[in-house]
């Protein structure tokens, strides 16, 4: 099974079926644990990237 960190919590996630869904930002796939992870993330994406 391939995981991605969340980037907002630091969960591993499984990349093929993610809890949270996914969001692309600059040009780079995120991973989430849940859709409050991805829709803090979609708020301000830099914060969370840089």
């Amino acid at each position: 099974m391939a995981t991605a960190k969340d980037p907002i919590c630091a969960m591993d996630v499984d990349t093929a079926n993610p809890p949270g869904g996914t969001a692309v930002h600059a040009g780079q796939t995120y991973y989430f644990c849940s859709n409050g992870c991805r829709k803090t993330f979609e708020k301000d994406p830099a914060k969370y990237t840089s």
